[in-house]
Parts: C-alpha cells; structure tokens; sequence
C-alpha cells in the first residue's frame, strides 16, 4: 500500500502463525550460557527472596549487576526470548529515565521489573548464578537502566523472577 506517509505493508496472522513463528525464532535464538547478577542487599532487603515453587524466585537484583548483563549481552541472546525487544515509547522511557535520576528509590514502586527465563539458576551468597538464560520480559527497563550513569552500585533496585526454559538446555561448566 502507498499513502502520503509512504509504502507500508499490514500482515494479518492467525494464533496457529504466531506459534509457528515465535517457535522458529527460538528455535534460532541463542541464550546466554552463563552470569550472575548480584542481590540487592540493603538494609531491609537483605532477606528479599520470595520462593515460587520448585523452579522460580522473586527476588531484588542490584541495577548496576543488570546494567552489566546489558554491556556485557545485549547482543548476544540477552533479549533472545523478550518478543518485544525495546519499543521506544518516549514518555515511558522519559518517566523511566526520570526515575532513575531523580527518585531511584521509588524505582522498585513505579516499575513492574524484570523476568529472566533460564534453564537453571543458583543462589551463592549475594549472587544469583543463571545458566541458558534471557530476558523474556523487561528489554524497555533493562535498556533505560543500562544508559544511566550511577553514582552507587545500589542506586536502583530492580525486580526479578527466574524461571527455567526447557529450549537449548546446556550442560553447566
């Protein structure tokens, strides 16, 4: 099609397309084999994990430990299963951003946090060791925090929920 605006297409896909679609992109994706992000362990939080069952926890992860997985994945399988990727959304990624900067301690309140889909995960200390694992939900939140320069490690405190994958399973180290 062609308007004032330019040429554009419009898709109409069915839920048995959707399936057959998303199933070929993770068939595709690759997962990250392996990291830590680190608890937030502040004074209150220092007990912040909440089980879910056999296979999930919920828990508050340090920004500066998601900020890392960003630099150090974000293009190799850390966004590999978010289907949404990063959806510039201006006033959201001003509010986000605005957050951060201003009122990082209201971070936690006003943002839904992160899920991080993972074939295993370990707790050792302070850390949580993840392995086959990617952000399924949390691109637009991992990517603003990733920009922002911070003057202390535990500046925002960030939601997370781990959950295993049962695609691409990889024998840990």
């Amino acid at each position: 099609c062609s308007d004032a605006m330019g040429d554009y297409a419009v898709a109409v896909y069915d839920a048995d397309d959707i399936e057959a679609r998303s199933t070929a992109i993770f068939q595709q994706s690759d997962l990250v084999p392996k990291d830590a992000v680190e608890l937030y362990t502040e004074d209150e939080y220092k007990k912040n994990i909440l089980h879910y069952g056999e296979n999930g926890i919920i828990v508050n992860i340090k920004a500066s430990s998601l900020k890392h997985l960003f630099t150090k994945h974000s293009s190799h399988g850390l966004f590999s299963y978010n289907l949404r990727e990063h959806i510039t959304q201006k006033s959201v990624d001003q509010g986000i951003e605005r957050t951060i900067e201003h009122e990082a301690e209201k971070f936690w309140f006003y943002n839904n946090g992160i899920t991080i889909g993972c074939g295993d995960f370990h707790i050792d200390g302070t850390k949580i060791c993840l392995y086959d694992f990617s952000i399924i939900n949390g691109a637009q939140t991992t990517t603003k925090i990733a920009g922002r320069l911070f003057t202390s490690l535990c500046c925002v405190k960030t939601g997370l929920s781990t959950v295993p994958l049962p695609l691409h399973s990889k024998a840990k180290d």
